[in-house]
């Protein structure tokens, strides 16, 4: 089954986020592969998550959580698409990055239910390497990208839906070590479900690392 829709060029995007923090694109999944992963996502046990009032930025919204080399939840197929995803990342041929050393092992997905869902301005942790890969597997909302700086009043607005990709730099991706600013808005209608890739250095790496 092929995951990427034809075409689609990690070379280009990856050196979109050496020099810009961050690139997105639109259907990059294609729409067989969606139905296949929205099954397995469907299947999931989620809890609620919603920062407390006195937290720095507002997040709330339905989360599953695994690293997928040591979990017990049954997730084939994440797992499968995490290992794929990260060895065609580290085959891509880019100038002035490590992307070599992106191997991820840790999944969320996290379901926005209703318009109070969503996360405001932030940047992701700074344990996170590399890269932050952002999959949308259902629904539609605008992602605001603010890059490096946190007072820019006027982000990039990318237009979430099924099969859309993002990816943000992480610390130690290139030179350029900053981890840019985003924000999530909530569902333009219904649910919207997003698949969230990292690679967390407090995680010992896996005995085995799968290429294809």
């Amino acid at each position: 089954m092929e995951i990427f829709r034809p075409g689609l060029n990690f070379d280009h995007l990856l050196s979109d986020v050496v020099t810009f923090g961050g690139t997105f694109v639109t259907e990059a999944f294609t729409r067989e592969y969606l139905e296949y992963i929205n099954e397995e996502i469907d299947s999931l046990d989620y809890g609620q998550y919603q920062s407390g009032e006195e937290a720095k930025v507002y997040e709330r919204h339905r989360d599953f959580r695994a690293r997928i080399y040591d979990t017990e939840a049954p997730i084939p197929r994440l797992t499968d698409m995490v290992e794929y995803i990260g060895w065609r990342i580290r085959s891509a041929g880019v100038s002035k990055a490590y992307n070599e050393l992106f191997y991820p092992d840790d999944v969320n997905v996290w379901r926005y239910t209703d318009q109070s869902s969503g996360i405001g301005r932030h940047r992701d942790y700074s344990h996170d390497q590399l890269l932050i890969v952002g999959v949308t597997t259902k629904g539609y909302c605008t992602l605001e990208y603010y890059g490096d700086d946190p007072e820019n009043t006027t982000p990039k607005i990318w237009h979430a839906g099924p099969g859309s990709l993002m990816l943000l730099r992480g610390p130690g991706f290139c030179e350029h070590d900053d981890r840019p600013w985003h924000g999530v808005n909530p569902p333009l209608h219904g649910e919207r479900v997003s698949i969230i890739i990292r690679q967390d250095i407090r995680n010992s790496q896996p005995e085995s690392k799968k290429d294809y």
